[in-house]
This record gives C-alpha cells, structure tokens and sequence, in this order.
C-alpha cells in the first residue's frame, strides 16, 4: 500500500518538475482564475483528460491521461484493487509543497543510496 501511494506521489512529482513553463504573466493568472478550487485533494476532482482543479494551499492539478486497470491485488489479508492510473501535472505549487514532494523524487541515487540504505532497502529498490 505505501508502495503504490509512493509511486503515485512519485508520477505526480515528476509531472511537476518536468511541467511546461511557458504560460507566464497576465494570461497564465487569467487562466488560473477560472480553474475550481477545492479543500480536499484535488486529483480526486478530476473525471476527464484536460480537467484542471486548484487545491487550497497546494496547488494546481490537471488530468493528462488515464488508463482503465480494474485489477485486483492480494497482498497477504489485504486485497488491493486498482481501477485506473492517472498522469496528473502539478503547478503553481507552494514551496512547502515542493519541499514535500522532494522527499518522494528529488533525490540522486547517491542521496537515496545514503539516506535509505542503512534501512535494509535493497539498492534496485533505492534506484
């Protein structure tokens, strides 16, 4: 379970960072002025592909792509199962935000390597 959320975070993350950073000034504030906002998460809010939702004190989410899964995982008790994966790209984060996410994506394998392998992570789960 904290593997899926981690890979979630970790799309997320990487959408951000590699998001396009053309829209600036005026036009790009016109545009965020007409996307809802909401108080809860935001990806949640998002039903078709080109969807856009602002997330109070977060930031800015906007449906890409998603592919139908609608498969069951059993993992010991537990059955997980996955109806569909999204690419969501982020914007307009706010730095505490950002600083979050690195935690999940900003780090070299060097970083990775010195921070969770001491934890018994295996090096292919750190890379």
């Amino acid at each position: 379970m904290v593997g899926l959320l981690l890979i979630c975070l970790s799309v997320i993350a990487l959408n951000y960072f590699k998001s396009d950073k053309t829209e600036k000034g005026e036009n790009a504030e016109a545009k965020e002025s007409k996307i809802p906002e909401v108080d809860e998460y935001g990806g949640i809010h998002l039903e078709k592909v080109g969807d856009k939702v602002r997330q109070k004190n977060w930031g800015t989410f906007r449906l890409l792509e998603t592919k139908s899964i609608n498969e069951a995982f059993e993992l010991a008790p537990m059955v997980i199962t996955v109806k569909d994966i999204r690419r969501i790209q982020l914007s307009s984060l706010t730095d505490e935000v950002k600083e979050e996410l690195k935690s999940y994506t900003g780090l070299s394998f060097e970083e990775a390597y010195s921070i969770y392998y001491k934890e018994n992570v295996s090096l292919g789960e750190i890379d």
